[in-house]
């Protein structure tokens, strides 16, 4: 007999394909690319020339011919497929999870509203609404839109220490805490990625703990 499926199962099945599927994509092009990067800095190493032409564009969109040495090419191509393919996976891949995780609070905040109401500690807080607001929007729905955007904007900027917290108490959750210090890890180096070039410094040190 057919296991019959929970009433809201395919709101919150179809988010979670999505988000694996590109999270897949990102491993299995990340992989193609390497391999092919490697297998063409082969090729240029096997060439019989110290310089290799490329035309480059233009303020006045006219094209530009500059020739660059094979050395430098192999070694850009070298750090490209030793680093920075797996530096942009790293990027994306935090992203994709972000958007998952801000989709899953949206449909929650929406189905129970109250929830926007929860801390960090998952105790009830009151919150009040300033008056400007209630102008500035057209409907009470309208309103809870911007509320529930707002939140679950102040929720991802918080860190992923804070925001697991709030997220398990929002969803009602035990969330296990492996993968929480696996994943504060790698949103740190996502971080140091984007705003220090990767290198190393006392941030994220605190931050990936």
């Amino acid at each position: 007999m057919k296991k019959k499926r929970a009433k809201n199962y395919m709101i919150f099945r179809r988010p979670r394909s999505k988000a694996l599927k590109s999270l897949n994509n990102i491993y299995v092009i990340g992989r193609l690319t390497s391999g092919w990067i490697v297998e063409l800095k082969d090729k240029i190493k096997k060439l019989d020339t110290r310089k290799i032409h490329f035309e480059y564009p233009t303020q006045n969109g006219k094209s530009l011919k500059v020739a660059r040495k094979k050395s430098k090419i192999i070694r850009l191509l070298d750090e490209k497929s030793r680093y920075d393919i797996y530096k942009e996976s790293i990027i994306s891949s935090v992203t994709i999870f972000e958007q998952y995780l801000s989709q899953m609070l949206s449909v929650i905040y929406r189905i129970f509203p109250q929830k926007l109401k929860t801390n960090i500690k998952g105790e009830e807080i009151e919150k009040n609404i300033n008056i400007n607001l209630l102008f500035e929007h057209e409907s009470i729905s309208e309103l809870i839109d911007y509320i529930i955007e707002r939140q679950i904007i102040s929720i991802i900027q918080c860190g992923p220490e804070k925001y697991f917290n709030l997220i398990g108490n929002v969803f009602s959750i035990q969330v296990r805490e492996l993968p929480i210090d696996e994943f504060i890890e790698i949103k740190a180096t996502r971080d140091l990625i984007v705003h220090n070039n990767g290198i190393v410094n006392a941030t994220y040190i605190k931050k990936a703990a």
